[in-house]
């Protein structure tokens, strides 16, 4: 059974859409991390084995329109976020202190993804991270060498999780495609 719902911060105003994220550590801690649209701000908050929850985490503010927030923590207890900001590459923060202090905004790469979710993955040894879903990578031109990659009107990405303007021209989308 669940227990009593309560709040874990801040996300006013917020319709159905809004992200959350939860990862269990590799001491039992339960994160989670979600967006404050209203703030542009990612939060993270931290349950303790005994259940107690610590005090709520600012991941990052100020980003453009974070979308599809993720958080994992690795087995040597470092925690990365990643989220999606419109028109940029997947961009990720860690911490190595529960959350107190936070690395620098990092992009993945310098080519924006669109499209599917984002997901994170802690390897067993340390601080490896893997993501597992850069969505639909928008190439601004096209490479000759490169034909045996995939060709103008090919759809890619996940049909459940795909926009419908996504599906009818890839050079067409925005941020709205990560919100539907």
């Amino acid at each position: 059974s669940f227990g009593t719902p309560f709040d874990l911060g801040p996300a006013e105003g917020q319709p159905d859409y809004s992200t959350t994220s939860v990862a269990i550590g590799p001491d039992g801690s339960t994160w989670v991390a979600w967006i404050n649209q209203p703030a542009r701000s990612i939060y993270l908050r931290q349950r303790n084995p005994q259940g107690q929850w610590g005090p709520r985490r600012t991941v990052d503010s100020g980003s453009a329109f974070p979308v599809n927030v993720e958080v994992t923590v690795a087995s040597n207890n470092q925690i990365f976020v990643a989220w999606r900001d419109p028109d940029r590459p997947i961009r990720y923060r860690f911490s190595s202190d529960g959350g107190e202090n936070w690395s620098s905004r990092r992009d993945v790469s310098d080519i924006p993804a669109y499209g599917s979710p984002l997901d994170l993955a802690a390897g067993p040894n340390g601080p490896v991270v893997k993501i597992l879903d850069m969505g639909l990578a928008l190439l601004e031109e096209q490479h000759a060498e490169h034909s045996d990659l995939t060709a103008s009107g090919q759809i890619m990405g996940t049909l459940d999780y795909m926009a419908p303007e996504q599906a009818c021209d890839t050079h067409a989308v925005d941020i709205r495609a990560d919100i539907y």
